[in-house]
């Protein structure tokens, strides 16, 4: 009963982004074996972008014999991928194998995630490959990463493995793909063909993605194409108008 309610005051302090007190309240109950309550504070910190921190206190489990959970290790991947913490990532992977949380889709999702935000994109091509289940959580992570290091080929062809699979994108998709294409002159009709999927799958709505594509035109100076993009947009942010003004001077 001590164990349950402690978390229960760590869960609703940390709703509150009140991290002091739930800290406070875990330093009554950290003796405790059971991962629940280190689990909650290790995922709450990385939620409010105290990722060191969460680092840190995933250490100070690992020194008191707390056995990690899928959940635990999900959290502090997540932390990894934002600090390019390469060397603890692998050491959380190492974990998923040695206590056997794999297969997991959540859990393999976070590790194409770490992998593909630390540029190790060849890792995280091997992690898409072994799992069994894919969501597009997982394909967008990678397709992200390879586009990052401005791989739009290979980005490309991941895009299009992952439709020949029958998983449909979503506006997250999208952006990493079309975004830095100035210098791909011969994708160019690629990136032509993604604009067509984009409006047969309705999400030139979308202001990210509009966003996307007035920035990929306008790189690529085809300015009539810029406008017919913002045209398609629901509606215009600060993001989408900077993107206008932009293609409408380099005219």
């Amino acid at each position: 009963m001590e164990e349950y309610v402690g978390n229960s005051l760590i869960q609703m302090y940390a709703s509150f982004q009140n991290l002091a007190d739930s800290c406070t309240v875990f330093r009554t109950i950290m003796a405790l074996e059971s991962p629940v309550s280190w689990n909650s504070l290790i995922h709450k910190l990385v939620e409010n972008g105290y990722r060191d921190d969460a680092i840190k206190l995933y250490k100070q489990m690992q020194e008191n014999r707390v056995p990690p959970t899928p959940r635990t290790l999900t959290s502090v991947l997540k932390a990894c991928a934002g600090l390019q913490a390469i060397s603890e990532g692998r050491q959380a992977h190492a974990q998923t194998i040695s206590r056997g949380f794999l297969p997991n889709l959540i859990l393999e999702t976070s590790l194409v995630d770490f992998y593909s935000k630390n540029g190790e994109v060849e890792s995280g091509r091997q992690m898409l490959e072994r799992m069994e289940e894919r969501n597009v959580c997982s394909w967008n992570s990678l397709i992200r990463g390879y586009s990052q290091l401005g791989q739009k080929e290979a980005a490309l062809k991941l895009f299009q493995k992952m439709r020949l699979e029958g998983v449909d994108p979503d506006d997250f998709t999208f952006p990493p793909l079309l975004s830095g294409t100035g210098d791909e002159d011969t994708l160019r009709e690629e990136f032509r063909s993604l604009h067509a999927y984009i409006i047969k799958s309705g999400l030139q709505t979308d202001r990210f993605v509009a966003t996307s594509l007035i920035t990929m035109y306008s790189e690529m100076q085809h300015f009539e194409n810029s406008r017919l993009a913002s045209s398609d947009a629901n509606s215009l942010d600060i993001g989408v108008w900077s993107s206008i003004i932009s293609a409408s001077t380099k005219n």
